[in-house]
């Protein structure tokens, strides 16, 4: 990898980390208990449970990304970063530009079901 690639990664998973610190703030009100005399309008309560729901699963999704960006951030000035942890061969850096946390290439990650 070179210099300026590594470069953009950096300021991809830059950008991805604050994008989700702000959505996962988003997501954090939108996931708070609805009080049970709280007026519903034309929600019925079956359906509001089912958007807490789903922004409970948003939110344990990108928290999960969020930690593996993280993570990333800080091993990417490793000469580890970018090799797969399976097969060492190296991960390729278009699939690194939209999955810079990956940690196995295409090939390893398409065996696993990934």
């Amino acid at each position: 990898m070179t210099n300026d690639q590594k470069k953009n990664l950096k300021a991809t998973i830059a950008e991805q980390i604050q994008r989700l610190k702000a959505e996962i703030s988003d997501l954090k009100i939108s996931t708070e208990p609805i009080e049970r005399d709280c007026s519903l309008g034309k929600l019925g309560r079956t359906e509001v449970m089912a958007e807490l729901q789903t922004a409970h699963k948003l939110l344990e999704h990108s928290q999960t990304k969020l930690m593996q960006l993280s993570h990333a951030q800080v091993r990417i000035d490793d000469p580890s970063y970018g090799q797969c942890q399976l097969c060492d061969d190296p991960i390729s850096y278009a699939r690194l530009q939209l999955l810079p946390e990956a940690m196995l290439c295409i090939d390893c990650a398409n065996e696993r079901g990934d």
